[in-house]
């Protein structure tokens, strides 16, 4: 009864095996089923049993296939009339299953390894499917070194170049020597700044520190090299006493002073006609006072003679004079300067247009390229 019962569930299983379709499908049944797992011992004697009375499975299943159950795996191996599968693999890669709608014709390209990268043998098909094969190591980089030494201020170290593929790097490094310096003091000169002069014995860098201010010059007097003319400037000189350097300036024409004084004594006269004053005329005492009176204010420009008293005393102690008064100034180039400075001063403006004033005297006189000038006026 019991050998009964177990060849009907046997018998069972290989019916609805029958009713699957594909090796796929079987495997999952005989797998998964828990129902099979649990008589897998009790089916595989009953299989034995029925291959040795009936020749083949009670199941009616083609002869060309097999299965075997055990412990509840499966292990399978299956033969099929109609065509077969397998697995290639070559160094670790698969080979595609071949399609039944198409048959794979592969073309190999071979690419050698380089430095960083493996070489292979790369199988490809016009249908975009490929696979590789005869995998070859990389070759790893082949250095050539070079040492650069430490400078001063750069780091030293280790060049490696590869001599398959040019990439390079740096390594063991040093660190830079810095600089050894030699000290020098260089003294300072009338215009330039005195400093210690550091160079580097390895490089030649030069740098300075410990300044010291320029001596400045010390100069001399002023010399006259050209006398200065009617027609042409003079020139002075003056040297340092120090490092012999010298200056130089040019003194100006001299001027005709006789005409100056004619000149001023003109424009005057046309200042007061604006006004409708009559002209002054020009006085020889007077002239001569006044010229006196331009070399005074050189040394102290002002209405005070050098013996302290008033410079118009001495007009006043003239005969017949009753009334006067002085213009000065200096640094005027020409007539036409000076006499327009005194028309735009409020007092000496005054003086210049006094209707008490009948005569005047002018002078001039040149010291250091500066001219001075004074109008004496009386009546």
């Amino acid at each position: 009864m019991k050998s009964n019962r177990l060849l009907s569930v046997c018998l069972g299983a290989a019916i609805l095996a029958l009713s699957l379709s594909g090796c796929a499908q079987r495997e999952e049944y005989y797998g998964v089923s828990s129902e099979s797992a649990a008589v897998s011992s009790d089916i595989s004697e009953v299989s034995e049993s029925t291959s040795t009375e009936n020749g083949a499975g009670a199941n009616g299943s083609n002869s060309n296939s097999s299965t075997s159950v055990s412990g509840g795996t499966s292990d399978k191996n299956t033969s099929s009339a109609n065509g077969s599968s397998s697995a290639n693999s070559s160094n670790g890669t698969s080979k595609p299953t071949t399609s039944s709608a198409h048959q794979h014709t592969y073309s190999e390209k071979i690419v050698a390894p380089t430095c960083t990268q493996s070489g292979y043998t790369l199988h490809f098909c016009e249908c975009g499917e490929q696979y590789t094969s005869d995998v070859i190591n990389s070759l790893g980089h082949n250095y050539d070194t070079n040492t650069v030494a430490p400078t001063c201020t750069a780091s030293g170290y280790t060049q490696y170049t590869c001599k398959t593929c040019g990439f390079s790097c740096n390594d063991d490094y040093t660190a830079a020597l810095g600089h050894k310096y030699t000290a020098a003091t260089v003294k300072p000169t009338c215009e330039k700044n005195g400093y210690t002069l550091n160079t580097c014995e390895r490089c030649g860098y030069e740098t300075a520190s410990d300044y010291t201010s320029a001596l400045g010059h010390s100069w001399g007097e002023w010399e006259t090299t050209k006398t200065a003319t009617a027609s042409s400037d003079g020139e002075q000189i003056r040297r340092c006493s120090v490092c012999g350097k010298t200056e130089s300036k040019s003194i100006p024409k001299t001027m005709n002073a006789s005409s100056y004084t004619d000149e001023v004594v003109r424009l005057v006269n046309i200042e007061r006609a604006k006004y409708g004053l009559s002209p002054l005329t020009s006085n020889s005492t007077l002239a001569e006072y006044a010229h006196l009176r331009s070399t005074e204010i050189v040394s102290n420009f002002d209405h005070v003679r050098p013996d302290g008293s008033s410079p118009l005393d001495y007009v006043m102690s003239l005969r017949g004079i009753y009334t006067s008064g002085e213009n000065i100034a200096y640094g005027q180039r020409s007539p036409e300067r000076v006499v327009t400075a005194w028309m735009n001063s409020p007092g000496h403006r005054a003086n210049i247009l006094n209707g008490k004033f009948t005569m005047i005297g002018v002078g001039c006189y040149e010291s250091g390229g500066t001219l001075y000038w004074t109008q004496i006026f009386a009546g």
